[in-house]
């Protein structure tokens, strides 16, 4: 089981959750997929409840894989520019950007 370590944004390890191979894309150039495999999953703790991780496996340098997370509002979006409506559905994420009232 490969396990990628999840930091935070100021690149403080939070955790460890299981590789989920579910965002690349298939017969396309290395740049779409970034040169790794990518995916995402449900952040597994309470401090980050609702929160997502996605995930960069390289598997020509496995030490360099890393997860990070995401808001709804940005797992939402990945999703979207990913074209992959079956896992919105499936993890039942739902868009709600913050308009700003001036």
């Amino acid at each position: 089981m490969l396990m990628i370590k999840v930091y935070d944004g100021n690149r403080k390890p939070l955790c460890d959750v299981k590789f989920i191979d579910n965002l690349t894309r298939e017969n396309v150039p290395d740049y779409v997929n970034m040169n790794c495999r990518i995916g995402i999953t449900e952040y597994p703790g309470a401090r980050y409840e609702g929160w997502y991780v996605l995930m960069y496996y390289d598997t020509y340098c496995p030490s360099c894989s890393y997860g990070e997370l995401l808001t709804p509002d940005e797992a939402y979006e990945e999703l979207e520019r990913r074209g992959r409506h079956d896992l919105i559905d499936e993890f039942d994420i739902h868009f709600e950007r913050q308009r700003e009232v001036l």
